[in-house]
């Protein structure tokens, strides 16, 4: 399952165009050696780490996939800020001003234990963007060969970010009676939802 759900998302359409995007360190674009290691690793099914004991208490195997899920592992909230920084960017370059982590936009979201937590986007534009709507996005990363998602990444590439935009759109479906919400839904392997890649 897990070479399967690999070979399926290195192939899908999009899961390879940080192959095409120019080293650029300005524009966020630059990859240091060991990530490029890495990526290209996973890619490939190759050898990335030593087998050994995580901080978390899990063996890590010689894939060293683990690092993508793992709950004392960096590395989620750093890939979340470094696609939600270039996301906002985008929109300055375009002359639209965007906001990261808007006040006033907040909403309630209910957890699976009945308990309530206060979220907010990740992003807003400050003007209208569509329809005299303004742009909010959230951006989530899903790892595709996490135990729960295997099932499904080992039968359809993509399905891991689809689901994870769905519980996004879910979360935040109050907010989008009045602005365009926009699930910024990708995988590990680089996999994007479909709404991310029409947007």
């Amino acid at each position: 399952d897990l070479d399967r759900a690999r070979i399926l998302a290195v192939s899908a359409p999009h899961s390879g165009d940080w192959l095409h995007a120019t080293p650029s360190a300005n524009c966020g674009l630059f990859l240091e050696n060991e990530e490029l290691r890495v990526a290209v690793c996973v890619r490939i099914g190759a050898t990335i780490c030593v087998p050994h004991d995580c901080s978390c208490g899990t063996k890590v195997d010689a894939q060293g996939l683990h690092g993508f899920s793992c709950k004392k592992g960096a590395g989620k909230h750093i890939r979340h800020r470094l696609i939600n920084d270039t996301v906002w960017r985008s929109f300055l370059r375009a002359k639209n001003q965007a906001q990261k982590e808007p006040a006033g936009l907040s909403v309630f979201t209910r957890g699976q234990n009945g308990t309530t937590s206060l979220k907010q986007p990740d992003g807003a534009t400050l003007i209208p963007w569509k329809r005299g709507r303004s742009v909010t996005w959230d951006v989530t990363v899903a790892d595709t060969f996490a135990t729960s998602f295997l099932p499904l990444t080992s039968l359809e590439a993509g399905s891991a970010a689809e689901r994870a935009a769905s519980l996004k759109n879910k979360k935040y479906e109050e907010l989008a009676r009045n602005h365009i919400f926009i699930p910024l839904a990708c995988e590990v392997t680089g996999n994007w939802c479909s709404e991310a890649i029409d947007f």
